[in-house]
């Protein structure tokens, strides 16, 4: 059973638009299923993973003429795991410049690693999408929104990585061998971390302090790490699709914060999973389900607008004297504050109201969640 992608119709529309579509994401997330989907569509398709050492060969330091040979009969081309062929850049230039007939179509497990093979070569001359896990809007529209609420606990514990969410009787025995197999494994590759244990205890750290101001001293402090360490490697986890960050948003007030940072993962179940916590989220203290609700909720929010590549940026709100707003979402100059409280109703703090007025406010609880997507 496969789970239908938003991504999936925002690629169809960019074929054969004289571009390389590219595809990011963090390894075991979906990305070989939707391109192998999209590729059903399609005719006339030749279809690579690199993860194969004949496939490499195939592509990798051929001359023009070979390619020509090769691939003369094909309307697409489709590379899975593209990071994985040497001078895929150059390859991918080679495609695009002298196959203008042929849609090139490249996935990469970690953004890093096919972007610094790609980004010059290929400027101008690719579309980018990251793929996350599955978004709860995906899983309604599946499902149905009735059997997606029902599912929303086990998705607050588990997280919703395909795998997770289509074989929920194994979630715990899957999440702990990607934590401990596969979502590390290109950040240990590409940074040359010969120390894993310095970067899960980092994690850990991070896990137990979601949704809090983040402050690379402290971190360091926590974990032993020097600052400057422990900035690179959130910065590599950020761009492998473990973690995000987000920054303060600061235009009026003197008292607003301007440098701090909140640090969240793209999936509530790897947290769980990397402190090994995989406990039922309704018999969890009410502090930690306030975390996981907060994650949860705006990592709900940021994947869903990248997948409709809206043009939206994403902020929390803090002043100097405590006051908070949890998450800001601007669209088009249009502010919408998100207040994330799992029964209680909120309000937005007086000094924000008067800075930044019209604000439109939505107080996100577990009753009126799924509220976010109806009108989508």
């Amino acid at each position: 059973m496969t789970i239908t992608r938003t991504l999936e119709n925002k690629i169809l529309e960019r074929l054969h638009s004289g571009r390389a579509i590219i595809l990011y994401g963090a390894r075991r997330v979906g990305k070989t299923t939707l391109i192998k989907t999209i590729s059903q569509k399609l005719e006339r398709v030749a279809y690579f993973n690199a993860d194969l050492a004949t496939d490499r060969d195939l592509l990798a330091a051929k001359s023009l003429d070979y390619l020509r040979a090769v691939l003369k009969d094909y309307k697409f081309i489709v590379i899975d795991e593209a990071q994985n062929i040497p001078n895929v850049g150059q390859i991918l230039k080679v495609l695009v410049d002298n196959f203008p007939d042929v849609q090139v179509i490249a996935t990469g497990s970690s953004s890093f690693n096919l972007t610094n093979k790609t980004g010059e070569p290929l400027t101008g001359r690719k579309w980018e999408f990251n793929l996350y896990p599955l978004t709860f809007y995906e899983i309604m529209r599946h499902y149905g929104l009735l059997t997606a609420r029902r599912k929303l606990e086990h998705i607050l514990t588990f997280g919703s990585y395909p795998e997770v969410l289509l074989k929920p009787q194994y979630a715990e025995d899957i999440l702990t061998e990607l934590v401990s197999s596969y979502l590390l494994k290109d950040v240990f590759a590409w940074a040359g971390i010969k120390k894993p244990d310095k970067i899960f205890t980092l994690l850990k750290a991070l896990a137990y302090q979601v949704g809090s101001q983040v402050a690379y001293s402290e971190l360091s402090r926590l974990t032993g790490i020097d600052s400057t360490t422990v900035e690179r490697y959130i910065d590599i986890l950020e761009k492998n699709f473990v973690v995000f960050r987000l920054p303060p948003y600061s235009r009026n007030l003197r008292k607003e914060l301007k440098k701090a940072r909140k640090i969240f993962f793209w999936d509530v179940g790897i947290r769980n999973a990397i402190i090994q916590d995989f406990s039922a989220f309704g018999v969890r203290q009410p502090e930690e389900q306030g975390k996981l609700w907060e994650n949860f909720v705006i990592s709900e929010l940021v994947k869903h607008d990248r997948h409709l590549n809206r043009k939206s940026a994403f902020y929390f709100w803090r002043t100097k004297d405590g006051a908070e707003v949890d998450l800001l979402r601007v669209v088009d100059n249009q502010i919408y504050a998100y207040e994330m409280k799992l029964h209680k109703k909120a309000k937005l703090p007086p000094s924000f109201v008067k800075a930044y007025n019209p604000a439109i406010f939505k107080n996100v609880t577990l009753d009126n969640f799924d509220e976010l997507w109806l009108g989508e």
